[in-house]
């Protein structure tokens, strides 16, 4: 009989243990992309031929205040050059973003490493080209589901989201009678699902 609880304590702690987002556990996370676009087509009245191209990286840390409880903050950088020419008359833009945010994540059992998530956060998100500046602010929630690989190793992704933004834009343009100066905002909601193009994220726990 001793030996058969000494054997039951083991097993509970081991799997205590292989419970990776307890109260205390940090996460990090990384992100990386790039993109690259190119087109030509003609007219009547000249030919037309457009290249883009661009990158970003994104890095999020996060802390389980409490089991299956996560905060986190996130970070991110882009950049876009897009060039153009027609009939030999070239012009090029450029484009930087900086972005950040709050999450809040909640976890709920499923099966063995299977977990629904329920979180929500607020962002900011401001870019910068040669003639806008633009400032975005959102609120959204959202529903997905992660896998713990084990201690250290999580994957999760995103399957329904909501969200709320607000944007406002200036700038300046260039008419034949000198320059003149814009300002635009806007307010959007919306829901989405992300199930015929899912993405995920993979987050490192220490």
């Amino acid at each position: 009989m001793k030996k058969i609880f000494i054997a039951a304590v083991l097993l509970a702690a081991g799997a205590f243990s292989a419970h990776s987002q307890t109260k205390g556990t940090n996460s990090l996370g990384f992100g990386f992309g790039t993109y690259n676009s190119s087109s030509e087509w003609a007219s009547d009245i000249g030919t037309s031929e457009s290249k883009g191209k661009g990158m970003g990286v994104n890095v999020n840390y996060g802390r389980f205040i409490k089991d299956n409880t996560k905060l986190s903050v996130f970070l991110g950088y882009s950049h876009t050059k897009n060039e153009s020419e027609f009939q030999s008359t070239q012009s090029i833009s450029k484009s930087n973003s900086w972005s950040g945010g709050l999450g809040y994540d909640k976890y709920y059992p499923l099966f063995k490493k299977f977990y629904a998530t329920v979180g929500g956060g607020l962002g900011y998100n401001y870019s910068k080209s040669e003639l806008t500046k633009t400032n975005y602010y959102s609120i959204s929630g959202n529903g997905g589901v992660s896998y713990f690989v084990n201690k250290h190793l999580a994957i999760g992704t995103t399957l329904l989201s909501a969200s709320a933004s607000y944007s406002k834009q200036t700038g300046t343009q260039s008419a034949s009678n000198g320059i003149g100066k814009t300002e635009t905002s806007s307010f959007g909601l919306s829901t989405g699902g992300n199930f015929t193009n899912l993405g995920f994220n993979i987050y490192f726990l220490f």
